[in-house]
């Protein structure tokens, strides 16, 4: 077993953090003395992994859980709410809203992480022609303009 094995098998570990840098640092007792083996390495790529592969999961359950609430769903209203509420727990997503595409607006059916003042206060409308092929819905609000892809 190389040194670093037998560092694992009877030292301690740790994560340390270097800016955005992760490290696994091993402290080792050095036999017979009062010295301690430092090793560290580099595991900022398998954290980043990690994080995406808990996002994955995480969206993953959710898909899941959507799915079985269609076989329980009330009416259509229920469904969208619980949509919603479930996209909208993911954190990086200030709000989800789910709308009924018609001419030239869309109706907002669901929503969450925004107020209904907000909605109500907003003009939703559905452009595919504003940026290329993939369909767009545009937030229009005291005169500024979201583009939000679909």
């Amino acid at each position: 077993m190389g040194q670093l094995g037998e560092c694992q098998a009877t030292g301690s570990v740790r994560e340390v953090r270097v800016g955005e840098a992760t490290f696994e640092q091993f402290l080792c007792p050095v036999p017979d003395s009062d010295l301690i083996r430092i090793y560290m390495l580099d595991i900022t790529e398998r954290k980043q992994h990690e994080v995406r592969l808990n996002r994955l999961n995480l969206l993953l359950l959710t898909i899941r859980s959507i799915n079985e609430y269609l076989l329980v769903a009330e009416n259509e209203e229920a469904l969208y709410r619980f949509v919603c509420d479930a996209l909208k727990g993911f954190e990086d997503v200030v709000g989800v809203i789910i709308g009924i595409k018609g001419r030239p607006c869309v109706e907002a059916a669901a929503w969450a992480g925004f107020s209904e003042e907000f909605i109500s206060s907003q003009e939703i409308r559905w452009d595919e022609s504003a940026l290329g092929a993939a369909s767009w819905a545009s937030l229009r609000a005291k005169g500024s303009q979201l583009w939000l892809p679909i």
